[in-house]
């Protein structure tokens, strides 16, 4: 009797604190009452709140959840029951977890109140998902399908978890490691360090039992016979257009180890395996493409136990930089020959244009007349190119007046002296 007393408040305080990492508002006391403040409700069930704000002042409530939670998985509604009180309804459709729920005054978040929500089933079966797996000889990991449970713990709730190993010398040290980054919401992933560096025995059986409040209890018993997971060390970079080089660091114990190179477009499709030897190797590319994303990817296994290959994978780019010395050459002809031809055609309009300026026949000036008078009358006239001198016989005077005026366009004329 005094257990379950033990566990009626020691369960709620456990989930209190399993959910108090939850983001949400500082709030005070206000004038906005939410009821019930906790509500635990099945994962396919409804739930109803009822949250009355005592001061409206014109203000209506709003309703929030801490969680971002799908409407597939949870939906929430309202309805206004009159001016101070707004009804809520929670629908959980097979959404497992802990989230709180907000209601405050509009362009106020502090100033409301919240109420603790629990949605919980049956804490269901646990399963070995594959066979546990060692890594770099040095711990050991388990991965066990848990739909609920796992649901549960990625979504708030805090676990206990006990691993129990029926052997009387313990293989594995007591304490473990919950790998949360590496689980997801329908397997657990636990680490595990043998008593004995490198030791990793076949057929040990291991217990595990995990617990949630609300949920109840889970256990498990399991085979912890391992497979040794092999990661390969590599590096590998282009050294030319179609030449990749792979330089492998040999593993301990040694392994057999294959490589594959494609398109990393292509990497969906099955790729095909050729056997990569310890040490600097080359390996051609047929068909190449430059500037296109390869993957080189490499897997070992060893013969001497029972092994499970990890594919490692980097991406490589053919740069032109690792390209024949064609494809520098033909681009900068390309360019220089463009710029020929360019220059070429202005010195051949020019040439054409002074050609045409010879041929055209030169202007001819307009000439003057030198008129000379000799007893009255003209004598002589001769031409001149600059200027034409009109020479005026005064009859009352006994010498000439020369006058000199600019050339003009009309032809010349007799000029006769009365």
């Amino acid at each position: 009797m005094l257990w379950i007393v033990t566990f009626m408040f020691v369960a709620p305080a456990c989930i209190k604190l399993s959910y108090s990492q939850i983001v949400q508002p500082n709030f005070r006391s206000s004038d906005v009452e939410l009821h019930p403040s906790l509500m635990v409700m099945n994962s396919t069930s409804y739930a109803h709140f009822y949250c009355t704000n005592y001061h409206p002042e014109n203000l209506p409530l709003v309703v929030s959840l801490s969680r971002n939670i799908s409407n597939k998985l949870l939906k929430l509604s309202t309805y206004q029951v009159n001016e101070t009180t707004t009804k809520i309804i929670l629908h959980s459709k097979r959404f497992i977890g802990i989230f709180y729920l907000f209601c405050y005054k509009k362009d106020n978040e502090q100033r409301g109140t919240r109420a603790d929500v629990i949605v919980k089933a049956d804490a269901g079966l646990l399963r070995l998902a594959r066979r546990c797996q060692v890594y770099h000889r040095k711990y050991i990991k388990c991965t066990l399908r848990a739909s609920t449970l796992a649901r549960a713990i990625q979504n708030g709730f805090s676990p206990e978890i006990e691993f129990i190993e029926n052997t009387e010398a313990r293989s594995y040290k007591e304490d473990y490691e919950f790998l949360k980054n590496e689980s997801t919401n329908n397997y657990l992933v636990f680490r595990l360090e043998p008593m004995v560096e490198g030791q990793f025995p076949a057929g040990v059986k291991m217990n595990i039992k995990i617990t949630l409040p609300y949920f109840g209890t889970s256990q498990y018993r399991f085979d912890m016979t391992p497979t040794f997971v092999i990661q390969p060390n590599f590096t590998a970079h282009a050294v030319s257009k179609n030449k990749v080089e792979i330089h492998l660091i040999p593993n301990s114990p040694p392994a057999i180890c294959q490589q594959a190179i494609q398109l990393k477009s292509n990497a969906t499709k099955k790729p095909a395996w050729k056997i990569l030897h310890p040490g600097r190797t080359q390996y051609f590319i047929d068909k190449s493409l430059l500037r296109t994303i390869y993957q080189v990817c490499v897997r070992c296994r060893q013969t001497s136990n029972e092994s499970y290959s990890q594919e490692e994978c980097q991406d490589i780019v053919l740069s032109p930089k690792y390209n024949s010395w064609k494809n520098i050459v033909i681009p900068v002809g390309i360019i220089l020959s463009i710029i020929l031809v360019i220059l070429a055609s202005i010195r051949l309009y020019i040439w054409i244009s002074e050609k045409r300026a010879e041929k055209q026949p030169k202007p001819t000036q307009l000439a003057a007349e030198t008129l000379v008078l000799n007893n009255g009358n003209i004598d002589r006239c001769s031409k001149v190119t600059d200027r034409y001198d009109q020479v005026i016989f005064d009859n009352e005077s006994s010498f000439i007046t020369e006058t000199e005026s600019q050339l003009t366009p009309d032809t010349y004329q007799p000029l006769y002296v009365k």
